[in-house]
Parts: structure tokens; sequence; C-alpha cells
């Protein structure tokens, strides 16, 4: 079953938030499902893996709409006086037909402990053409001396340009994936390599939450 269920999802009723916070229905919950997916996807598109983010968070309420982005590089995304994070407020009105919206980013104050943050410094290295096992290696250990319980990455694609692809999973500590009370955090990255689509998945376990 843990291989089989997204770790996020798994928890959602338990532990985990939901990161789009808003009620709808019909077809009005359709049209900002659609919304949601575009914010994100523009977001990430313009700012790339070097701004380390972590999870975009949009929150709808009456006549209001805010989207939190959280990263490991704030400065990236704000920009120099504060104009990269203008570009992106204008990139981002393009698509939502004039609403008010309001952006905040929030700093990731522990970066080697975040899965989607990790992947991503995982990708653009195998992207920049390092060895895979040595990248995952380095991780493993970063990630451990952090202080998480356990950590698991598993890479797929051509690795190293084979003609075959295959994946390799890397594991230090403990991963109990079925365990709701376990706290696992998940993060996927496709890095875009010569040879193809390289796709990282990292889980990072930071132990038991009892409450």
């Amino acid at each position: 079953m843990g291989k089989k269920a997204n770790p996020i999802g798994f928890r959602l009723a338990v532990k985990n938030n939901w990161k789009s916070k808003w009620f709808a229905r019909g077809s009005d919950y359709a049209d900002k499902l659609i919304e949601d997916n575009r914010i994100r996807e523009g977001i990430i598109k313009k700012m790339g893996p070097q701004a380390g983010i972590s999870e975009i968070i949009i929150e709808r309420g009456l006549g209001k709409l805010e989207i939190m982005i959280h990263s490991a590089r704030p400065g990236v995304i704000i920009g120099r006086g504060g104009k990269q994070l203008e570009s992106l407020r204008e990139e981002i009105g393009k698509f939502l037909r004039d609403k008010k919206f309001r952006i905040d980013v929030v700093e990731v104050k522990k970066p080697d402990l975040d899965a989607n943050v990790v992947a991503q410094q995982i990708g653009m290295q195998i992207s920049k053409r390092m060895h895979f096992r040595r990248v995952a290696k380095q991780a493993l250990r970063r990630v451990k001396e952090a202080g998480a319980k356990g950590i698991m990455i598993r890479i797929a694609g051509r690795l190293n340009g084979a003609e075959i692809s295959r994946a390799e999973t890397f594991k230090d500590g403990s991963m109990p994936l079925s365990t709701l009370r376990s706290d696992i955090d998940f993060g996927v990255y496709h890095a875009s390599t010569t040879f193809g689509i390289i796709g990282i998945k990292v889980s990072i376990n930071h132990g038991e939450r009892m409450d």
C-alpha cells in the first residue's frame, strides 16, 4: 500500500492540509481548479527550480485571493527592489480576469528537510551532467545531518545516457510509508537532460506525530 499511494494524499485527513483552501459547487469548482493549476504552473515556469519553491498555497474567500509561495530562496522570487515579484504579479494577472489577488513569499527555514526542495536540487545537478549516484548520496548525507529520521530517493529514466531506462533507489534510515502517524514529506521533480526526462522522487521521514 505504501508504494501505491501518494504519502501526502494518504495522510491528508490525518496530518496534512490542503494546498487549495476554498469551497465551490458545480461548474464554479472546475473553473477555480483550472485557475489554481494555471497559477501554480505559471509561477513554477517563470521562477524555475533555482527559486527552491516548496509549495504554493492558494486561499480564496469572499472577494479575496491569496497566493502564498513557500520558497527556500525568497530573494530569487522577490528580486532586487521587488522587481521580480512585480513581474510575477503581472504575469499571473493576465489570466486572473482582473481579480484582486495578493502574493506572499514565505521562507522555508530548513530547506534540507523539505522534499520538494531536495528533489529540485538533485534535478538541477543531474541536468548539469553530474553523476546521479554521487548527487543522491550527497543529498542523503545532507538530509540526515539536518535531523531527518529517514530519506528515500528514487531516480528513474535514461540514467547516464543508457539506451534502456531504469530506476534506482537510495535509502537511509527508516521509511514507514504505511504508518499514518509518521510524518512523511514527499516531493517530485522532472529534470530535463540531453537524453530525456529524469524523474526524481524524494520521501523524507520527520518522525512520528502522536497528536
